[in-house]
Parts: C-alpha cells; structure tokens; sequence
C-alpha cells in the first residue's frame, strides 16, 4: 500500500491538468449550487411545503463549503493541504445525504425545471425512487472516500514530511 502513497506524494503538486480539473471542479459545483438556486427562485414545487430552513440549510451549505477544497489546492498547489477539507465536506455530503434520505422533501417531477424544455430529458428520468437510489450510493461511497481520504493525508503528509 506504500506504494499507493508514494505516488500521492510524488503527485502532490499541482500540474496543470491538474489546475484545470480543479477549475472544473468549482465551475460544476457552482453549477449545481445554481441549479438548486433556480429551483428555489422558480417556485416550481421541487421543494416541497414540508421543505425548511433546516432543510435549506443541510442542502446548501455541503454545496458551497464543496467548493473550498479546489480553492485551497490552487492557492498551495498542492493537493495534501486541501486533503482535511475534502473529509470535511465529505462526511457533510453524506450527513446531508442521510438525512434527505429520511426528510424526503422534494418533487421529482418538478426537477427538470431549470433546464429548457429540449434539454429536461436530461434529469427528467430521476424520479424519487431513483433520487433515493444516488443517495443511498453518495453515503456508501462518501463514508468509504472520507475514510481513504484521512488515510491517505496522514499517509501523504508523513511521506512528504520525510523528503523535506
């Protein structure tokens, strides 16, 4: 497994490939912060009258706090410092997803709405039985890369604290 590390390690600085993914990154995250931004401002009936402050609150700040680790990996070029954040909003994306899971607050068939009308066929497919589907996934595979990602930033950071 060293050598999993190692190469993390030997990878840590950004190139700029790397740069340009994180740049994609922020511009897909600020995309779906404002996808859910025009569903709120068009009243369409995504979310639903049981839909709260709370609610809003769990939904969109895991959204905005996910694009502080592209941030931090462009300021250090590197891409260890950002490491702790990434768990961070990770495990946030999966409390986020846990608890959708159980408040269930929205209109699937309203989802699509944001988009024009020759594009809807895009999401028009994700009712809620699908909705709950991704959820369920996100926490599997959120709880698992949060784990990773720990790992692998001490892993990381002894290694390039051994080559300094």
């Amino acid at each position: 497994m060293g050598s999993v590390w190692q190469h993390d390690a030997d990878d840590d600085a950004l190139n700029m490939e790397d740069q340009t993914g994180q740049m994609v990154g922020v511009f897909g995250s600020v995309f779906v912060l404002l996808y859910f931004i025009a569903l709120w401002m068009g009243d369409p009936g995504f979310y639903t009258s049981e839909f709260s402050d709370v609610d809003a609150v769990v939904l969109f700040v895991p959204i905005v706090l996910g694009i502080f680790p592209a941030f931090i990996r462009m300021v250090y070029m590197r891409q260890n410092p950002a490491r702790p954040f990434d768990v961070l909003n990770t495990a946030l994306f999966v409390l986020s997803a846990i608890y959708f899971l159980n408040n269930f607050h929205f209109d699937m068939s309203q989802f699509s709405y944001p988009f024009p009308e020759s594009l809807r066929f895009l999401v028009d497919w994700i009712d809620e039985g699908w909705a709950r589907i991704i959820l369920m996934v996100g926490i599997f595979g959120g709880t698992v890369g949060s784990i990773w990602i720990a790992i692998t930033y001490v892993k990381v950071r002894q290694i390039l604290k051994m080559g300094s």
